[in-house]
């Protein structure tokens, strides 16, 4: 039979149209929402926590067995209380069961105990042509049954201490003392305001405490908690008691304050900062100070266990993380030391660091005025804080963190960089200025560099330190440059942030451009200009003549006594021997016995209207800055010297 080429045409596209209606069909008959898809669904649902979109797919039999506020504030409540978190579930496979499909899956998620994760298995049945997920609390845990709860136990770490170098403690639990009362047994209304007073709060809060609704007549009700070794007279109040508890305690107070800090209860800032951290809204938290800066290894991490609870009691546990107690920090600090600078800068706003010259450990970090922690850690009232945050002296600046003008102590740095830069020789004159007042030339208008004292002799270095002849240090920065003086002064630590547990800023001159006024350039000679330097700095400096004129690095936490260096060989050996005498010379002009055969450089920083009084000094065993801030009514560095004349002797 012959076919037209127009009737195979017509043919073959009946034939594919035949075939298509068959895929078709076939399609249709087995399309519609799978098993794999409805599991899939769910499970994607259930890593988002979207516990809605779970219980929408769950069968009927699920449904009325549980309804959805019980499943969904069951999931809520389980997950947010063992912060679940990167939940993942893994299908291992789908398989034909009864009446339906089972998927084999493993479950894993983050929680405050770790990591947990189990294999499990979920029935999907068919309702109405469409798959559903059969539910048990199996699902949230295969250790669940019907109408189980979860518990979470917990074990909270001890706080490691703070220690100084030979063990005593600065920061550490202890047992402090709650004053309280018993409202059935007070017989006189006077004695809640006497106590009051002794308490240094206010009665109204004696009073709204014993109003609280949880309070009856024979209930103790805590008033204060103060530090076990607080004198207070409680035995002539009626209704007055006391009781023990465990608390964080600071024993030598306002003398190691800005260097402890000290712990609260964490805020909600906090709070959701160091989320997944274990903290919750009664723990403490380092808020300033060591306690701060070494929280992670102070507190340690608190065990907890997440148990399975049936009837009221616990048949199983999900999870459990051990107590890891908190580490004790041992610092390089000696107290003794600490109590010793405190005592001479208590009455001022100031600050004072101790350091070990040749190693660089720290043995005194000082900041006056100061608090006592003890009253921010055991709780302390509004009129306190008030007290303490509105005080002209702010008691709560840590002053040894600070940055400042340096004024004369600065003279050593130019006279080190001078003579290593072979800008000058120790004996050189470079002038006298007449009427103790000097500039470079008529340039300078008005301006002139003023030094504070005449003196016969020449003009020379060791002349120009003891009398402080700003002349002379202006003169010589002007001959250095800026690029030999900048160099020096980077080698000496500036711009170079040091590596310490509190943010110490870097050391600065100020900008190139600054320096290229040579006024700028001048008065930085001799301690001012944009001079902005640390006390920290000033004293490791000042170390490096007692160290082979290598600049230690200054460091907190004890190493038995290891050497650190921060700038080694800062210095040439020659100009540290020059220097050394000198500077000896120097301290001997203030302290004519100088037991201690110290060295060292007073300065007095003009600021604005206000002045900075400061000496540096060293010798073998310690190297010491004091500095006394607002000292223009008690002449400056003058000021200063008898107190470090003190110290010295305190520490022979």
């Amino acid at each position: 039979m012959n076919f037209t080429k127009k009737q195979i045409t017509i043919t073959s596209i009946a034939a594919i149209l035949i075939i298509a209606a068959g895929i078709g069909a076939f399609f249709l008959l087995n399309s519609g929402p799978s098993a794999k898809t409805a599991w899939d669904e769910y499970s994607k649902a259930w890593e988002k926590k979207d516990y809605e979109a779970m219980y929408n797919l769950l069968d009927s039999k699920s449904k009325s067995e549980t309804d959805h506020d019980t499943f969904v504030n069951k999931y809520t409540n389980i997950y947010n209380g063992i912060e679940a978190d990167q939940l993942k579930i893994e299908t291992k496979d789908i398989v034909d069961g009864d009446g339906g499909k089972t998927a084999a899956y493993h479950f894993s998620a983050d929680t405050l105990a770790g990591n947990v994760s189990f294999d499990q298995s979920v029935q999907i049945v068919k309702e109405d042509d469409t798959y559903k997920i059969s539910w048990s609390y199996a699902q949230i845990f295969p250790q669940m049954q019907n109408g189980d709860g979860i518990q979470i136990s917990s074990e909270e770490a001890k706080r490691g201490s703070i220690l100084d170098r030979n063990g005593k403690v600065i920061a550490g639990d202890d047992q402090a003392i709650v004053v309280g009362v018993v409202p059935g047994k007070i017989k006189d209304e006077e004695d809640l305001s006497t106590l009051a007073k002794r308490l240094d709060i206010n009665v109204d809060s004696i009073k709204n405490a014993m109003q609280a609704s949880w309070v009856k007549d024979d209930l103790f009700v805590p008033v204060k908690t103060i530090s076990k070794d607080t004198d207070i007279k409680i035995d002539d109040l009626s209704g007055v008691t006391t009781q023990t508890t465990s608390a964080r305690i600071y024993p030598y107070k306002e003398i190691c304050s800005h260097l402890s800090g000290y712990v609260q209860t964490i805020n909600a800032e906090e709070l959701e900062k160091h989320k997944g951290e274990g903290y919750d809204s009664n723990s403490l938290i380092g808020k300033t100070g060591l306690e701060s800066i070494y929280e992670k290894d102070l507190r340690g991490q608190n065990g907890v266990s997440i148990l399975v609870v049936r009837d009221g009691n616990v048949v199983d546990t999900i999870a459990k993380r051990d107590v890891k107690n908190g580490k004790d920090i041992k610092t390089t600090i000696d107290v003794d030391v600490q109590k010793k600078v405190y005592e001479q800068l208590k009455n001022d706003q100031g600050a004072g660091v101790v350091m070990q010259p040749k190693t660089g450990e720290v043995l005194a970090l000082v900041s006056t005025p100061s608090y006592d922690p003890n009253d921010f850690a055991l709780g302390m009232t509004t009129a306190k804080w008030d007290s303490l945050n509105n005080d002209k002296n702010r008691p709560l600046e840590n002053r040894f963190t600070g940055l400042y003008t340096p004024g004369s102590t600065f003279k050593a740095f130019t006279a080190a960089a001078a003579l290593d830069s072979k800008t000058i020789t120790a004996d050189e004159d470079m002038g006298q200025a007449k009427d103790k007042k000097w500039q470079k030339d008529n340039s300078w208008g008005d301006y002139f560099v003023k030094t504070t004292a005449a003196y016969d002799g020449k003009a020379d270095l060791q002349n120009a330190l003891i009398y402080s002849d700003n002349t002379y240090f202006a003169k010589v920065a002007l001959k250095m440059g800026i690029k030999t003086y900048t160099d020096k002064l980077n080698s000496y630590g500036f711009n170079d942030q040091m590596d310490f547990p509190f943010t110490i800023p870097a050391s600065s001159y100020g900008e190139e451009s600054d320096l290229k006024k040579d006024i700028t350039l001048a008065d930085t000679g001799y301690g001012q200009g944009k001079l902005q330097i640390s006390p920290l700095h000033l004293t490791a400096f000042y170390a490096s003549f007692e160290n082979n004129g290598s600049i230690p690095k200054p460091y907190l936490i004890y190493q038995d006594g290891k050497a650190e260096t921060w700038k080694k060989d800062a210095i040439s050996s020659g100009t540290v021997e020059t220097l050394k005498k000198a500077l000896t010379n120097t301290y001997h002009s203030y302290d004519s016995e100088n037991p201690t055969k110290a060295l060292g450089k007073t300065g007095t920083a003009q600021v604005n209207e206000k002045e900075i009084g400061w000496l540096c000094s060293a010798n073998e065993d310690y190297a010491i800055t004091l500095m006394v801030d607002n000292a223009e009514d008690r002449n400056g560095s003058l000021y200063v010297t008898p107190l470090m004349k003190a110290l010295w002797r305190t520490l022979q």
